[in-house]
């Protein structure tokens, strides 16, 4: 019906779609959404005419007036409305009710991202980061013990401490080396995880007032992927740093540590993983862990301990400087663990590892710290070196003096 024959036209077309609408939009949603559905009704209808013997647009695909009669100023007719169902649905959920159909395998595929992101990170977690944060795959030679002032850390390297009693203690080196096997086993997963590798080496940027990568450490210099967690793996022998680049990472791990405040026990090395990667510190009553620390067994023929030094991580979780007063220091060799510059005068040390005593730590500008400098401008957020020597300096009582045949150092868990 309508006041002229082409109102009647429409309202007829509007009619036809309005019966069809309730066959596919629950009463609930009809009610809710009336404004909204007539007015995409009303769109639809719009060239609709009664000239028009055969009309065909968008969801009708047919229209015909097959007849009309006026009474009291009111047209009435009967048409022919034929609608396409499926056209006419998905244009009503678009437009009145704000629904979009979702192209096929897209939750499919996001599901499958998610979870080769859970697959990547649970890798790095188990099969590289927690056998090097427990010592698992270290394998220790200690040298025989000298007086400090014999050493060739006083002698020739110049080394000086108000530490300890310098006429009361020994040195020795401790050179911890990766397990041939795990690193093979660490590149390789690195290698089908990664998803961009890059190479640093001693002489990447010379020219730059610098020896090696001592000024020439932050990721703009080597084009990293800033958003990227890096985990950089150092070359002993080569002197070369391969840079894996892992997209996401860093996202996926700040949404574990959200979701729970405790973040998760069952990956207490997650801490390791975030932006500030070995700068981060761990926190115990969060669920994490630090790196396995050090102690050193003196031992008497029977092989008895009749002295242990326990040299303690930091709040950050790792052994960073250690110095005890009347106890002992480490430091390491840069000489020993070839990381010195690529010119024979005046050499300097390529980066600083930051942390001592393990394999899983950080390479970073000599000069700067987990305080001045985020960790995140360095090239890697966790570097793992393949060998690493440290000096240890300890002043020894008389009775260890006397007594002590033998020593060892093992790594405890926390």
């Amino acid at each position: 019906m309508g006041t002229t024959l082409e109102d009647a036209a429409k309202n007829a077309a509007v009619n036809a779609l309005t019966n069809v609408v309730g066959t596919f939009i629950d009463a609930k949603t009809l009610v809710e959404k009336q404004t909204k559905i007539n007015s995409a009704i009303v769109e639809t209808v719009k060239n609709i005419s009664k000239d028009v013997k055969s009309y065909s647009q968008g969801s009708i695909s047919y229209f015909e007036v097959l007849d009309s009669e006026k009474a009291n100023g009111i047209y009435r007719v009967t048409a022919r409305v034929d609608v396409v169902v499926e056209d006419f649905k998905a244009y009503i959920r678009k437009s009145a009710i704000a629904q979009q159909d979702i192209s096929v395998g897209l939750f499919a595929n996001m599901y499958s991202e998610k979870d080769q992101l859970k697959e990547k990170y649970n890798l790095l977690i188990d099969n590289i980061i927690e056998p090097l944060a427990t010592a698992q795959v270290y394998n220790i030679e200690l040298s025989d013990p000298v007086p400090f002032k014999d050493s060739t850390l006083y002698q020739i390297e110049g080394f000086r401490t108000s530490v300890v009693k310098e006429r009361d203690s020994i040195a020795f080196t401790m050179t911890i080396r990766l397990n041939p096997d795990f690193k093979e086993n660490m590149v390789k997963t690195l290698e089908n995880i990664s998803d961009h590798k890059t190479k640093a080496t001693p002489s990447s940027c010379l020219g730059e007032r610098t020896i090696g990568y001592t000024y020439c450490h932050h990721y703009d210099h080597y084009q990293l992927c800033n958003d990227c967690f890096r985990l950089s793996v150092f070359n002993n022998k080569l002197r070369t740093t391969d840079i894996y680049h892992l997209k996401d990472v860093i996202d996926y791990g700040g949404e574990l540590t959200q979701t729970s405040q405790t973040w998760s026990k069952e990956n207490p090395y997650l801490w390791t993983l975030g932006g500030r990667g070995m700068c981060h510190s761990y926190s115990i009553e969060q669920g994490q862990k630090p790196l396995a620390h050090l102690v050193i067994n003196f031992l008497d023929s029977s092989n008895n301990t009749i002295k242990f030094v326990e040299i303690q991580n930091t709040r950050r979780g790792v052994i960073e400087n250690w110095a005890e007063p009347g106890v002992g220091t480490m430091v390491l060799s840069a000489k020993e663990s070839n990381i010195l510059g690529v010119r024979s005068k005046n050499d300097k040390i390529l980066f600083s590892t930051g942390n001592s005593g393990h394999l899983l730590t950080r390479q970073k500008d000599p000069i700067s710290t987990c305080r001045s400098n985020d960790n995140s401008q360095h090239f890697s957020h966790v570097a793992v070196m393949d060998e690493l020597t440290f000096w240890v300096v300890l002043e020894m009582d008389e009775s260890t003096l006397r007594n002590a045949k033998s020593f060892d150092v093992e790594y405890i868990q926390p």
